[in-house]
């Protein structure tokens, strides 16, 4: 996509009030550099800036040479006293954003040309600028002046105007869907997660490299993990202290456990995380996928749980099921409600199958309306405060246009057919392991991304975490049943 300094006035201008002509928008724009060139009616002025919207005529050498000698500075100054003032925040966020994307993929400025030089920033960084929205525009102003194709020493030259329209561009349509998709602005809610230790996680569960990318444009994860191994396979010593010291916050809302510490009963909070699961009859080893899921989520995708598996079934809406909240830290910064599903099978794609079956019927009832945010539930797990804060995040209001983005998590745990008999040492056995874990995704892969797709997960973010167990059927129901013996 090649920019001209016609599609970047013309965009400009589609992010002030409608009552603005383009040439009035124009206008305030030279004036931003050249400070006598007021707005006013003056004919040879209005047919200028008409004309040099519409591509018929080059920016003026004396405009393009008084940018250049009072520098970005200035105009930056002169943005604040008028062209910023006329956006509201909202468009001032959206506008930002739709520049940085055109500079970023056009074709015909080069990687290290500098785009906003009070700061010297390259192009190839201008997604990750954080400069105010008056500085930003000061500098693409001066940027679009000074690089204008009149003859100059300046390795990038805009032209006039593109031969073929950009505004019919799909490029650049795509860039203007993006500013609807994300213009509500991220909240980072990483104070909200429950799991204090994330070094905890680490000690537990070794990340094994990855060979394989889920396609999706969305942001996804695809990670595989192990646990410590000795002569007889994966051990599980590590695993049952790690669940056993994050069952409570896994059991009870952040507003439950804040109730014992009020009462000064932090020491019975185990015994009444107990005294929950008795009331349902216990939990079996199904139970442990959802709380290894509701640990990755909060250790490896930093997302808060808004509510676990336990809370919602207790609370008898398990149609919503596990629920958490990312701040994703991107190109594009964004949050998403991320539902959450787990299965632990003998077999790695029935695992993924039932898992990715459950998380797409759970995602039709979600997206229809987000209303765990008007739940029972909902309102006494969180403060009153933090309740507001995802409400906002989740539901359209008058400063934010949609919907929250949706992504989903998924846990899985299969058998991985490995004898331990064939080795002589636990290290070779947990090379053996790790390998078998590898080729067992490698040959799964294509099938996994056909479920994923069959479920109509594609396009969407999906966050796939994958822990091999030894029997996973047994191994399950043991864990459990150690963990939540008195």
């Amino acid at each position: 996509m090649r920019l001209c300094y016609n599609s970047l006035f013309g965009t400009i201008a589609r992010f002030y009030k409608t009552d603005f002509a383009q040439s009035d928008i124009n206008k305030m724009l030279i004036w931003s550099v050249d400070e006598t060139f007021e707005r006013v009616d003056d004919s040879n002025k209005v047919q200028y800036s008409s004309e040099l919207y519409n591509g018929r005529i080059d920016i003026k050498k004396d405009l393009q040479e008084k940018a250049e000698s009072i520098g970005p500075s200035a105009i930056i100054s002169n943005v604040s006293k008028q062209c910023a003032t006329l956006l509201s925040k909202t468009n001032i966020e959206d506008l930002k954003m739709v520049l940085c994307q055109l500079i970023a993929q056009s074709s015909n400025i080069d990687g290290d040309d500098i785009v906003l030089p009070s700061k010297g920033t390259k192009k190839i960084d201008i997604l990750k600028d954080s400069s105010s929205f008056e500085e930003f525009l000061g500098n693409i102003i001066y940027f679009i002046f000074v690089n204008a194709l009149t003859k100059n020493s300046k390795k990038t030259s805009l032209d006039s105007r593109n031969e073929k329209n950009i505004f019919d561009d799909d490029n650049y349509k795509s860039i203007l869907f993006l500013a609807e998709k994300y213009k509500n602005k991220p909240v980072d809610i990483t104070n909200l997660l429950t799991i204090e230790k994330k070094a905890d996680f680490d000690k537990v569960f070794f990340e094994v490299s990855n060979p394989n990318i889920l396609h999706s444009k969305a942001p996804n994860q695809f990670k595989l993990y192990c646990l410590d191994v000795d002569a007889d396979g994966f051990n599980y010593n590590q695993l049952k202290e790690f669940i056993a010291n994050n069952l409570n916050t896994y059991i009870f809302s952040r507003t439950e456990l804040q109730g014992f510490i009020k009462k000064g009963k932090v020491k019975l909070i185990g015994i009444e995380a107990l005294k929950e699961i008795k009331k349902k009859d216990g939990i079996n080893g199904d139970e442990l996928g959802h709380i290894l899921l509701y640990s990755y989520l909060e250790c490896v995708l930093k997302a808060p749980k808004i509510f676990s598996h336990f809370e919602a079934t207790k609370n008898g809406i398990e149609n919503t099921g596990t629920l958490h909240i990312a701040y994703l830290d991107g190109d594009i910064p964004m949050n998403q409600v991320v539902i959450g599903s787990a299965d632990i099978e003998d077999s790695l794609i029935n695992a993924v199958n039932k898992a990715l079956k459950t998380a797409s019927d759970l995602k039709t009832h979600i997206e229809n309306s987000f209303n765990f945010v008007d739940s029972s539930l909902f309102n006494k797990s969180l403060e009153q405060g933090d309740a507001q804060k995802i409400k906002d995040i989740v539901i359209p209001n008058k400063t934010r246009r949609t919907y929250a983005s949706t992504g989903f998590g998924i846990f899985v745990g299969y058998r991985v057919n490995v004898n331990p008999l064939d080795y002589d040492t636990p290290e070779d056995l947990a090379k053996a392991l790790q390998d078998k874990l590898i080729d067992d995704i490698n040959d799964s892969f294509d099938e996994i991304e056909k479920l994923i797709g069959n479920y109509g997960l594609f396009n969407r973010s999906v966050y796939l975490y994958v822990l091999p167990f030894n029997d996973p059927t047994n191994d399950k129901n043991s864990i459990i049943e150690e963990v939540t013996s008195v």
